[in-house]
């Protein structure tokens, strides 16, 4: 089951303006992610890290959504933008992705 993670989990955002949110934000996913793992996953398969960028802009941010899609995502974490995520919702909205 691929999980979209990192700080702005529509992808992340390792650059742009909001960029220095990601560290604290990747450091806490990471860990829930391996606790997941470790309690043998969701529906006992393990759940995956895909990586990306949106440098906080909405049309980034709609590529790299269709990409994780595209890869099988299920569940986005993010953005952590009101802007980028009200610029994404529809997107994600119509995906059916948690």
């Amino acid at each position: 089951m691929p999980f979209v993670c990192d700080s702005n989990r529509l992808a992340n955002c390792r650059t742009g303006g909001n960029s220095e949110s990601n560290p604290p934000i990747v450091a806490g996913a990471r860990l829930a992610l391996k606790e997941i793992n470790d309690a043998e996953g969701v529906l006992e398969k393990p759940v995956q890290w895909l990586n990306g960028d949106d440098k906080t802009d909405v049309e980034k941010a709609k590529d790299q959504l269709k990409a994780h899609i595209a890869a099988g995502a299920q569940v986005v974490l993010g953005p952590t933008t009101s802007r980028v995520t009200a610029g994404v919702m529809e997107e994600i909205t119509a995906a059916k992705v948690i």
